[in-house]
């Protein structure tokens, strides 16, 4: 009680307390540092598991410490390489996989961060992984000779390929091939590099598990063009990977690597006289079709074709890219 100035009556007095602000502040912190933790260890152990529960049989090598799931299907006299766009993995050649005749020698993989393989511990540049390939193929003992299929992103990384090992290409499939010189238009950089900002705010909320938790509850969706033209058994396993951390970290690092793309492996006469096939989507667009026919140059011995109503031909035009494989091997006298 406290005797009021002027007044002969009683009154309340409410003691206010010293709001300890250095208290509040270690509360806020313990709290964020267990939910980071938290949700950390949900991403990390969620990740483990989608390895664990994979059904997909294969092999791994290690390459920069990094263990890069590989196999091998098929018997043949040549080995055929297959390259995924970006933010794909091996289950973007799934249905072509099991469309190969038994006379095919396929061997896939996972590009470091994607499907089965582990992230990749350093930046990496486009001659990194076209040298990691190589690396992968030795140690896993897959003898040439090559014929490389690329889808988009892969395209890059055949025709570096077999500029850089001209002896072990003996043909090579550009499917949707990513053109060089629009890489360095202002326009597309700027989308590299919006692109670049998205993911990496993605892989931020990744490393937290918080993307992954957003995806289950669906109320995020990572977009992936690929998803929907899978099984559905597929389509899960993707999804799932496809809201992991080293999966974005794998996107953004191969965005980085368009962005400051600045090597020359589209040059006429590249391939001299060994076997090109170009594969392109019709829905690609007049303009792009014009500029990507112009890559048969790189071959004195190239063939073009357009295939309507597909979106990704290694999912929707499995039967195109056996035809033209075929016609490859049977000129190079590989076909058995």
């Amino acid at each position: 009680m406290k005797f009021l100035p002027y007044s002969n009556s009683l009154h309340k007095y409410k003691v206010k307390r010293e709001v300890n602000k250095l208290k509040i502040f270690e509360i806020i912190f313990v709290v964020l540092f267990v939910v980071l933790f938290s949700g950390m260890l949900y991403e990390n152990i969620t990740s483990h598991k989608i390895a664990l529960n994979s059904k997909e049989k294969g092999k791994y090598v290690s390459i920069d410490e990094s263990k890069i799931f590989y196999d091998v299907v098929g018997h043949g006299k040549a080995t055929i390489i297959l390259d995924s766009d970006i933010g794909a993995d091996h289950l973007e050649w799934s249905k072509f996989v099991k469309s190969i005749p038994k006379e095919f020698r396929v061997f896939y993989y996972d590009r470091a961060g994607y499907g089965l393989s582990e992230a990749s511990n350093k930046e990496r540049t486009m001659e990194d992984e076209v040298k990691n390939l190589s690396d992968i193929l030795y140690r896993g003992a897959i003898n040439g000779p090559y014929i490389f299929v690329g889808n988009s992103y892969g395209s890059l990384l055949a025709t570096n390929f077999a500029k850089a090992y001209p002896e072990q290409v003996i043909g090579v499939m550009l499917i949707d091939p990513i053109l060089e010189k629009d890489l360095m238009v202002k326009e597309n950089q700027k989308t590299l590099s919006k692109e670049i900002r998205i993911k990496s705010s993605q892989k931020f909320f990744a490393n937290v598990g918080f993307v992954r938790m957003l995806n289950n509850l669906k109320l995020v969706n990572i977009k992936n063009d690929i998803t929907s033209l899978l099984t559905p058994e597929n389509a899960e396993v993707f999804n799932s990977s496809t809201v992991s951390k080293k999966y974005l970290k794998a996107y953004k690092e191969e965005l980085n690597i368009l962005k400051n793309y600045n090597l020359k492996s589209q040059e006429k006469a590249l391939l001299g006289e060994k076997p090109l096939v170009l594969l392109l989507s019709e829905n690609k667009g007049e303009q792009y079709l014009e500029e990507a026919k112009k890559l048969a140059e790189l071959s004195s011995k190239s063939e073009i074709k357009v295939i309507s109503s597909v979106s990704n031909i290694p999912l929707q035009g499995e039967d195109e890219v056996v035809f033209h494989l075929r016609n490859i091997l049977e000129q190079t006298g590989k076909l058995k």
